[in-house]
Formats: C-alpha cells, structure tokens, sequence
C-alpha cells in the first residue's frame, strides 16, 4: 500500500464527507435539516481482502456521524446507513457478476444482495425519522448479527 494510495481512499471517503458536510452546514442549520452519511459494513466489521483502509475510512465515517450528530444537534441530525453488499450496476456489470452475487449471497444470512431500491427507502426512513440522531442504520442482510 502506497502513501498515495492510502490518502485516496481517505480522501474519497472520509475526507470528502466531512467537506461536503462542512460546505452545506449553513443552509443545513438554516432549514434545520437532516444528514445521512454513507458508510459500508466494512467500517463495522473487519474485512479481509486488502480492504483495511477503506474499512478505516468507512469506520471514520461512522464516529464522524456520531460526533456530528452531538456537536450539531438541535439544529441538525446526522445519522449513518452502513450498506452491505449491494445489486449495483457495476456489480451486475462485471464479467464475472454471476460468481460474485452468488458468493456473495452465500455469506449474507438473508441468502441474497441487497437492491438499490433498498438502500433508497432506508435513506426516506432516516429522513423522516425525526427523533433519529447519531444512528447508524446497517442494510446488510444480517453480515453484521454474525455468522
């Protein structure tokens, strides 16, 4: 692993949520709004493969929430979703796909992949829960209840 390599990863993960939180934080305070940061059961879990450091930026995301979540609230509430392992486009893309969603599934309690559509109404359920603060929510099929 590359010095480079290692702030890329940072870099696109937790770095940018933090800015991306930092720029929009007046008109959040103004509207009294609401943050969902994304984060992955990589941040939760250990994860082999050579996925440390994206599993340490997803794990920076999740204590990020948290400490947002204190050091904004009443104004704004910041919780977390924590998706699995997700149907996406470029995961049904790869030449592969076949292998990997049924691997995948083999590990997941629930026996399959989550969908996009999935991830989308737990984003609608944070955001209209308004006594939610500070939460990470994981979409995973179960991975994180333990094998």
């Amino acid at each position: 692993m590359t010095e480079e390599l290692w702030d890329a990863i940072v870099d696109s993960n937790l770095k940018a949520t933090f800015f991306c939180l930092q720029a929009a934080l007046p008109a959040l305070r103004r509207a009294r709004g609401a943050v969902i940061t994304m984060a992955s059961d990589a941040g939760l879990l250990g994860v082999r493969g050579g996925c440390s450091v994206y599993g340490a930026a997803k794990a920076g995301i999740v204590n990020l929430t948290r400490q947002l979540a204190l050091d904004l609230a009443p104004e704004v509430r910041v919780n977390c979703l924590a998706p699995g392992f997700i149907a996406t486009e470029k995961l049904l893309a790869r030449n592969d796909a076949d292998a990997v969603v049924e691997n995948l599934s083999d590990i997941t309690p629930l026996r399959r992949l989550g969908t996009p559509d999935e991830v989308a109404r737990a984003v609608i359920y944070v955001i209209e829960a308004d006594f939610m603060t500070g939460a990470t929510i994981s979409l995973d099929g179960g991975i994180t209840s333990g094998y």
